[in-house]
């Protein structure tokens, strides 16, 4: 099977030595020369195209065009081991077989779930997200004013160089925290007549312990309320108060 599989992909053109695979990255490439003896090992008969890709999270792909399985999987993992991409072209390939196993991929999960590259595949995805922003100034309430509020009381006038912007009217997300872009976002729901200062003030001081606390990784989840930031979210001055209404309003 390894020797028809070589055969036939020296055949079709697509040695590493033809000119295609020569104008690939070194990073494609090294994907590439993997995906060769890995395709030789399973016996694949069809020749292997194989590239990174910039997908927003941890993904693999493969599909058969024109007599070729392109490969394609995330650019998060161009700097994984050797035997990790391996295991990560290897799934695909046994998927094209119809088999499947555990060996390769338990060695790509393993990876994925390390605190390293979770961190790295969530900084990604923060820098690479479309916000709709609309600035500080709402139609009912200035988010300069309430993070001033917080800030002041909170925080001694500690925190700056914060961006606050309006963003989509999210019943589920009221505020959100982007730590790559220090811009706190807050949902234009609660741009109302008929929300109160201290439950838009809770939502700000919300994120901007955010901004203080950074979220930390354990075992390849991430943690962003941790016990600390939980105690501390208390300090609040309403916080029972403000945690009832939306409750009521928003839940």
């Amino acid at each position: 099977w390894a020797e028809k599989a070589r055969k036939r992909r020296s055949e079709e053109g697509l040695d590493e030595k033809d000119m295609r695979w020569k104008e690939k990255p070194a990073h494609d490439l090294r994907l590439q020369r993997i995906s060769d003896d890995m395709a030789d090992k399973l016996g694949l008969e069809e020749p292997v195209s194989a590239e990174f890709y910039r997908f927003t999270t941890i993904r693999l792909t493969g599909r058969l065009k024109d007599g070729v399985l392109r490969i394609r999987v995330s650019h998060l993992l161009r700097d994984a081991p050797d035997f990790v991409l391996a295991s990560a072209v290897a799934t695909i390939m046994l998927k094209r077989l119809g088999k499947s196993d555990a060996y390769y991929s338990n060695i790509l999960k393993s990876y994925v779930k390390t605190n390293e590259i979770a961190e790295r595949v969530e900084r990604y995805r923060k820098q690479n997200a479309r916000k709709e922003l609309k600035g500080e100034k709402g139609r009912y309430h200035h988010l300069r004013q309430s993070f001033n509020r917080v800030n002041r009381r909170y925080f001694n006038n500690d925190i700056k160089g914060l961006t606050l912007t309006w963003g989509r009217a999210g019943r589920r997300t009221l505020g959100h925290y982007d730590h790559a872009k220090k811009t706190i976002v807050i949902s234009s729901l609660l741009d109302s007549p008929h929300v109160p200062n201290y439950v838009l003030d809770y939502i700000m001081y919300h994120e901007m312990l955010h901004h203080v606390l950074r979220a930390h990784y354990r075992n390849g989840r991430r943690v962003i309320h941790s016990r600390e930031f939980r105690e501390m979210e208390k300090n609040f001055a309403q916080y029972k108060r403000a945690k009832k209404m939306i409750a009521r309003v928003f839940g």
